[in-house]
């Protein structure tokens, strides 16, 4: 059940159930999304809840490398 995540670009084509969180670094809030591509909306949840630790870590590296567009974290779990 483990998936990969990775950050999402401009370019990244995307298709799937999104999930928003948000995310604290000491500065404040940030937004966040991840897309699992999953044919329902239940399971895109119970990746999100068993990935969580994985998702967490990617976001944080998100934050200090300071790669997010518009303000938003974009993940995508495949």
């Amino acid at each position: 059940m483990r998936r990969e995540i990775m950050r999402i670009t401009s370019d990244t084509e995307t298709s799937g159930h999104p999930i928003y969180f948000q995310i604290s670094n000491g500065m404040g809030r940030f937004a966040c999304c991840v897309i699992a591509n999953v044919p329902t909306r239940e399971k895109a949840m119970q990746l999100f809840q068993h990935n969580w630790e994985r998702i967490e870590e990617v976001a944080r590296e998100c934050l200090a490398d300071h790669s997010f567009e518009a303000g938003e974290i974009r993940l995508l779990m495949a």
